[in-house]
Protein backbone atom coordinates (compact mmCIF):
# COMPACT_ATOMS: atom_id res chain seq x y z
CA UNK A 1 0.00 0.00 0.00
CA UNK A 2 1.24 3.48 -0.91
CA UNK A 3 2.96 5.53 1.83
CA UNK A 4 0.35 8.28 1.46
CA UNK A 5 -2.48 5.86 2.18
CA UNK A 6 -0.69 4.46 5.22
CA UNK A 7 -0.02 7.97 6.55
CA UNK A 8 -3.66 9.10 6.56
CA UNK A 9 -4.83 7.29 9.72
CA UNK A 10 -1.86 8.31 11.93
CA UNK A 11 -2.29 11.89 10.74
CA UNK A 12 -6.00 11.78 11.58
CA UNK A 13 -5.26 10.50 15.09
CA UNK A 14 -2.88 13.40 15.66
CA UNK A 15 -5.49 15.91 14.51
CA UNK A 16 -8.18 14.38 16.74
CA UNK A 17 -5.81 14.29 19.70
CA UNK A 18 -5.14 17.98 19.17
CA UNK A 19 -8.88 18.57 19.53
CA UNK A 20 -8.99 16.51 22.72
CA UNK A 21 -6.17 18.50 24.32
CA UNK A 22 -8.31 21.61 24.06
CA UNK A 23 -10.95 20.00 26.30
CA UNK A 24 -10.96 18.53 29.79
CA UNK A 25 -12.77 15.31 28.81
CA UNK A 26 -12.59 12.51 26.26
CA UNK A 27 -15.89 13.57 24.68
CA UNK A 28 -15.11 15.09 21.29
CA UNK A 29 -17.35 17.26 19.19
CA UNK A 30 -18.59 14.84 16.50
CA UNK A 31 -18.99 17.69 14.03
CA UNK A 32 -15.31 18.60 14.33
CA UNK A 33 -14.24 14.96 14.13
CA UNK A 34 -16.57 14.49 11.17
CA UNK A 35 -14.91 17.35 9.31
CA UNK A 36 -11.47 15.81 9.88
CA UNK A 37 -12.62 12.32 8.84
CA UNK A 38 -14.43 13.54 5.73
CA UNK A 39 -11.40 15.59 4.71
CA UNK A 40 -9.14 12.53 4.88
CA UNK A 41 -11.68 10.29 3.11
CA UNK A 42 -12.09 12.87 0.34
CA UNK A 43 -8.33 12.96 -0.11
CA UNK A 44 -8.19 9.18 -0.34
CA UNK A 45 -11.10 9.07 -2.79
CA UNK A 46 -9.36 11.57 -5.07
CA UNK A 47 -6.09 9.69 -4.74
CA UNK A 48 -7.61 6.40 -5.88
CA UNK A 49 -9.24 8.07 -8.88
CA UNK A 50 -5.76 8.81 -10.20
CA UNK A 51 -4.05 5.78 -8.64
CA UNK A 52 -6.31 2.72 -8.87
CA UNK A 53 -5.60 -0.30 -6.69
CA UNK A 54 -2.78 -2.32 -8.20
CA UNK A 55 -4.52 -5.60 -7.42
CA UNK A 56 -7.39 -7.14 -5.50
CA UNK A 57 -5.24 -7.74 -2.42
CA UNK A 58 -4.61 -4.01 -2.08
CA UNK A 59 -8.30 -3.23 -2.51
CA UNK A 60 -9.24 -5.73 0.18
CA UNK A 61 -6.58 -4.43 2.55
CA UNK A 62 -7.79 -0.85 2.22
CA UNK A 63 -11.49 -1.58 2.71
CA UNK A 64 -10.85 -4.13 5.45
CA UNK A 65 -8.31 -2.21 7.54
CA UNK A 66 -7.48 1.36 6.50
CA UNK A 67 -10.92 2.82 5.73
CA UNK A 68 -12.71 1.17 8.71
CA UNK A 69 -10.08 2.52 11.12
CA UNK A 70 -10.68 6.04 9.81
CA UNK A 71 -14.50 5.85 9.82
CA UNK A 72 -14.45 4.27 13.30
CA UNK A 73 -13.09 7.52 14.74
CA UNK A 74 -16.25 9.34 13.64
CA UNK A 75 -18.60 6.59 14.82
CA UNK A 76 -16.90 6.53 18.23
CA UNK A 77 -17.13 10.32 18.59
CA UNK A 78 -20.81 10.33 17.58
CA UNK A 79 -21.80 7.48 19.89
CA UNK A 80 -19.85 8.78 22.90
CA UNK A 81 -21.27 12.28 22.46
CA UNK A 82 -24.79 10.85 22.23
CA UNK A 83 -24.31 8.79 25.39
CA UNK A 84 -22.83 11.59 27.46
CA UNK A 85 -25.48 14.04 26.23
CA UNK A 86 -28.23 11.62 27.30
CA UNK A 87 -26.69 10.67 30.64
CA UNK A 88 -29.16 11.28 33.49
CA UNK A 89 -28.31 13.77 36.18
CA UNK A 90 -28.39 12.11 39.57
CA UNK A 91 -26.52 9.88 41.96
CA UNK A 92 -23.95 7.27 40.95
CA UNK A 93 -26.45 4.40 41.06
CA UNK A 94 -28.53 6.14 38.41
CA UNK A 95 -25.62 6.84 36.07
CA UNK A 96 -24.22 3.33 36.61
CA UNK A 97 -27.55 1.85 35.52
CA UNK A 98 -27.52 4.09 32.45
CA UNK A 99 -24.00 3.02 31.46
CA UNK A 100 -24.96 -0.61 32.07
CA UNK A 101 -27.86 -0.28 29.63
CA UNK A 102 -25.53 1.21 27.02
CA UNK A 103 -23.15 -1.72 27.44
CA UNK A 104 -26.06 -4.12 26.96
CA UNK A 105 -26.96 -2.30 23.74
CA UNK A 106 -23.41 -2.70 22.43
CA UNK A 107 -23.50 -6.43 23.20
CA UNK A 108 -26.81 -6.72 21.32
CA UNK A 109 -25.22 -5.07 18.27
CA UNK A 110 -22.45 -7.67 18.34
CA UNK A 111 -25.00 -10.47 18.77
CA UNK A 112 -27.16 -9.21 15.91
CA UNK A 113 -24.12 -9.28 13.63
CA UNK A 114 -22.64 -12.43 15.12
CA UNK A 115 -21.29 -14.00 11.91
CA UNK A 116 -19.44 -10.95 10.64
CA UNK A 117 -18.34 -9.91 14.14
CA UNK A 118 -16.71 -13.31 14.65
CA UNK A 119 -15.10 -12.93 11.23
CA UNK A 120 -13.80 -9.56 12.42
CA UNK A 121 -12.50 -10.94 15.72
CA UNK A 122 -10.73 -13.87 14.07
CA UNK A 123 -9.38 -11.69 11.23
CA UNK A 124 -10.82 -14.20 8.78
CA UNK A 125 -9.88 -14.15 5.11
CA UNK A 126 -12.03 -16.72 3.31
CA UNK A 127 -14.84 -14.24 2.49
CA UNK A 128 -12.74 -11.13 1.92
CA UNK A 129 -13.61 -10.95 -1.79
CA UNK A 130 -17.30 -10.81 -0.89
CA UNK A 131 -17.08 -8.30 1.94
CA UNK A 132 -14.24 -6.01 0.84
CA UNK A 133 -14.34 -5.66 -2.93
CA UNK A 134 -16.42 -2.99 -4.64
CA UNK A 135 -19.26 -3.87 -6.96
CA UNK A 136 -20.41 -6.91 -4.99
CA UNK A 137 -24.01 -7.42 -4.03
CA UNK A 138 -24.80 -7.18 -0.33
CA UNK A 139 -24.59 -10.70 1.18
CA UNK A 140 -27.80 -12.23 2.50
CA UNK A 141 -26.85 -11.63 6.13
CA UNK A 142 -27.55 -8.84 8.58
CA UNK A 143 -25.06 -6.00 8.03
CA UNK A 144 -24.85 -2.46 9.41
CA UNK A 145 -25.76 -0.09 6.58
CA UNK A 146 -23.54 2.86 5.76
CA UNK A 147 -25.57 6.04 5.23
CA UNK A 148 -25.15 7.63 1.79
CA UNK A 149 -22.55 5.06 0.77
CA UNK A 150 -20.63 5.79 -2.44
CA UNK A 151 -20.51 2.51 -4.42
CA UNK A 152 -17.14 3.56 -5.86
CA UNK A 153 -15.71 3.99 -2.37
CA UNK A 154 -17.46 1.39 -0.26
CA UNK A 155 -17.93 -2.37 0.02
CA UNK A 156 -20.51 -4.60 1.74
CA UNK A 157 -18.36 -5.02 4.86
CA UNK A 158 -16.17 -1.96 5.42
CA UNK A 159 -18.76 0.06 7.38
CA UNK A 160 -19.56 -2.96 9.56
CA UNK A 161 -15.87 -3.34 10.45
CA UNK A 162 -15.69 0.38 11.24
CA UNK A 163 -18.67 -0.01 13.58
CA UNK A 164 -17.11 -3.02 15.30
CA UNK A 165 -13.87 -1.12 15.90
CA UNK A 166 -15.76 1.87 17.30
CA UNK A 167 -18.13 -0.19 19.45
CA UNK A 168 -15.34 -2.29 20.96
CA UNK A 169 -13.58 0.92 21.90
CA UNK A 170 -16.81 2.37 23.27
CA UNK A 171 -17.43 -0.81 25.26
CA UNK A 172 -13.99 -0.57 26.87
CA UNK A 173 -14.46 3.14 27.58
CA UNK A 174 -17.81 2.62 29.31
CA UNK A 175 -16.52 -0.38 31.26
CA UNK A 176 -13.60 1.73 32.50
CA UNK A 177 -16.07 4.35 33.77
CA UNK A 178 -18.49 1.85 35.26
CA UNK A 179 -15.97 -0.32 37.07
CA UNK A 180 -13.20 2.19 37.80
CA UNK A 181 -13.84 2.33 41.53
CA UNK A 182 -14.69 -1.37 41.84
CA UNK A 183 -11.31 -2.65 40.75
CA UNK A 184 -7.86 -2.65 42.25
CA UNK A 185 -6.20 -2.45 38.87
CA UNK A 186 -6.08 1.34 38.98
CA UNK A 187 -3.01 1.36 41.19
CA UNK A 188 -1.35 4.72 41.59
CA UNK A 189 1.89 4.99 39.66
CA UNK A 190 4.57 7.62 40.00
CA UNK A 191 4.36 8.09 36.25
CA UNK A 192 2.55 6.32 33.38
CA UNK A 193 4.22 3.43 31.60
CA UNK A 194 5.63 4.18 28.15
CA UNK A 195 6.62 1.77 25.39
CA UNK A 196 10.11 2.87 24.34
CA UNK A 197 11.04 -0.06 22.11
CA UNK A 198 10.60 -0.29 18.37
CA UNK A 199 6.99 -0.22 17.20
CA UNK A 200 7.40 -3.45 15.26
CA UNK A 201 8.39 -5.22 18.50
CA UNK A 202 5.11 -4.50 20.26
CA UNK A 203 3.29 -5.75 17.17
CA UNK A 204 5.09 -9.10 17.53
CA UNK A 205 4.19 -9.16 21.22
CA UNK A 206 0.51 -8.36 20.67
CA UNK A 207 0.13 -10.99 17.97
CA UNK A 208 1.92 -13.52 20.17
CA UNK A 209 -0.53 -12.86 23.02
CA UNK A 210 -3.50 -12.90 20.65
CA UNK A 211 -2.67 -16.06 18.72
CA UNK A 212 -1.86 -18.05 21.87
CA UNK A 213 -5.01 -16.91 23.68
CA UNK A 214 -3.25 -15.51 26.73
CA UNK A 215 -5.79 -12.73 27.45
CA UNK A 216 -9.41 -13.46 28.52
CA UNK A 217 -8.96 -17.10 27.51
CA UNK A 218 -8.60 -15.92 23.93
CA UNK A 219 -11.96 -14.12 23.96
CA UNK A 220 -10.62 -10.80 22.73
CA UNK A 221 -10.08 -9.36 19.28
CA UNK A 222 -6.75 -8.17 17.94
CA UNK A 223 -8.13 -4.62 17.79
CA UNK A 224 -9.10 -4.70 21.47
CA UNK A 225 -5.55 -5.75 22.33
CA UNK A 226 -4.20 -2.89 20.23
CA UNK A 227 -6.39 -0.38 22.04
CA UNK A 228 -5.30 -1.75 25.41
CA UNK A 229 -1.62 -1.47 24.48
CA UNK A 230 -2.08 2.03 23.08
CA UNK A 231 -3.81 3.18 26.25
CA UNK A 232 -1.63 1.47 28.85
CA UNK A 233 1.75 1.89 27.16
CA UNK A 234 1.32 5.27 25.46
CA UNK A 235 2.05 4.04 21.95
CA UNK A 236 0.31 4.66 18.61
CA UNK A 237 0.07 1.40 16.66
CA UNK A 238 -2.57 2.21 14.07
CA UNK A 239 -3.64 -0.58 11.71
CA UNK A 240 -1.81 -3.54 13.20
CA UNK A 241 -2.56 -5.86 10.27
CA UNK A 242 -0.46 -3.59 8.07
CA UNK A 243 2.45 -3.93 10.52
CA UNK A 244 2.09 -7.73 10.39
CA UNK A 245 2.68 -7.56 6.64
CA UNK A 246 5.95 -5.74 7.37
CA UNK A 247 7.00 -8.57 9.67
CA UNK A 248 6.10 -11.12 7.02
CA UNK A 249 8.25 -9.24 4.52
CA UNK A 250 11.46 -9.58 6.52
CA UNK A 251 14.07 -11.30 4.40
CA UNK A 252 17.49 -11.15 6.02
CA UNK A 253 16.43 -11.61 9.64
CA UNK A 254 13.99 -13.83 11.50
CA UNK A 255 10.36 -12.82 11.08
CA UNK A 256 10.01 -13.09 14.86
CA UNK A 257 13.18 -11.16 15.73
CA UNK A 258 11.86 -9.60 18.96
CA UNK A 259 10.31 -12.83 20.30
CA UNK A 260 13.57 -14.63 19.48
CA UNK A 261 15.45 -11.93 21.38
CA UNK A 262 13.19 -12.33 24.42
CA UNK A 263 13.64 -16.10 24.38
CA UNK A 264 17.41 -15.81 24.12
CA UNK A 265 17.57 -13.22 26.90
CA UNK A 266 15.46 -15.37 29.23
CA UNK A 267 17.51 -18.47 28.41
CA UNK A 268 20.70 -16.54 29.18
CA UNK A 269 19.25 -15.35 32.51
CA UNK A 270 18.29 -18.89 33.50
CA UNK A 271 21.75 -20.16 32.48
CA UNK A 272 23.38 -17.45 34.59
CA UNK A 273 21.24 -18.40 37.61
CA UNK A 274 22.23 -22.06 37.21
CA UNK A 275 25.93 -21.35 36.85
Amino acid sequence: MNNYVQSVYPKLLQEIEALTKLKSSDVRNPLQVGELVQEQLAGLKNYFKSNPFVDQANEISFFKYEKPSIVAELIFAQELYSIESSKPIGDKALTDNFYGQELNYIRRVFDQNRFLYQYFQLDGTEFDEIFFCRGNRKPEINLPVEPDADPEFSTPGDFAFAKFIAFERLQNHLADILYADKSLVAERRVEPLQWTGDLINIVELIYGLYLTGQINHGNISINELVRWAEKELGVKIGVIQRKLAEIQGRKRISATKFIDQMRNSLSQKLDDMSA
